[in-house]
């Protein structure tokens, strides 16, 4: 009987220790739902009309404007990698940049933004990095930097950077017609 009575209580323990971990969960997942509903509710406070419809741009303008900086950027590569003094300029000059959505939303969601906070998008040259995060040493490339302002309770601006882009030829877009990027072997045979 008391080995029985051992097995019970064991049973009984596993039994608070599924519930505690299955609640847990659930708490979580309903945290996380309430965070992004409220990020909604924030980010619609902000919405004072519906402009962005003006600011965007037809396929055909947007593609034209897309192989015209391509084009500005192949040449001037072509001009700094004849001089020895640019001869990195393939790795430094970039068309762009792929940005995670996930990682845009993380930071809205951990920053408290008032909707009149900015964020602007300049381009910088880092070191590059490896896969497990480590710099290469004398390798670097153009990336965008997230700048984040906001202001303090003395209405001074305050800048939180963030850099979670891949740039592109690498992290560019495929698919898009009209719309080729070179790849980075490419461009070093020519």
């Amino acid at each position: 009987m008391k080995i029985l009575g051992n097995y019970v209580v064991l049973i009984l323990l596993t039994c608070i220790c599924l519930i505690a971990c299955k609640q847990e969960k659930t708490t979580k997942k309903v945290t996380t739902a309430n965070s992004i509903d409220s990020l909604l509710t924030k980010l619609n406070s902000c919405v004072k009309d519906n402009t962005y419809q003006h600011h965007k741009l037809k396929a055909d303008t947007a593609i034209a404007s897309l192989n015209s900086y391509k084009n500005y950027i192949d040449r001037a590569k072509r001009a700094l990698l004849s001089t020895t003094d640019f001869s990195d300029a393939e790795d430094k000059l970039n068309y762009g940049s792929k940005v995670d959505f996930s990682l845009l939303l993380q930071v809205l969601l951990k920053h408290n933004f008032k909707c009149t906070d900015k964020l602007f998008l300049l381009n910088g040259i880092r070191p590059r990095r490896d896969e497990k995060g480590k710099k290469i040493p004398g390798d670097s490339v153009a990336e965008i930097i997230f700048v984040l302002e906001s202001k303090d309770i003395n209405k001074q601006p305050q800048y939180t950077f963030f850099d979670f882009t891949r740039p592109c030829p690498n992290g560019c877009p495929d698919g898009i017609s009209n719309l080729e990027y070179p790849v980075i072997q490419k461009l070093k045979q020519n």
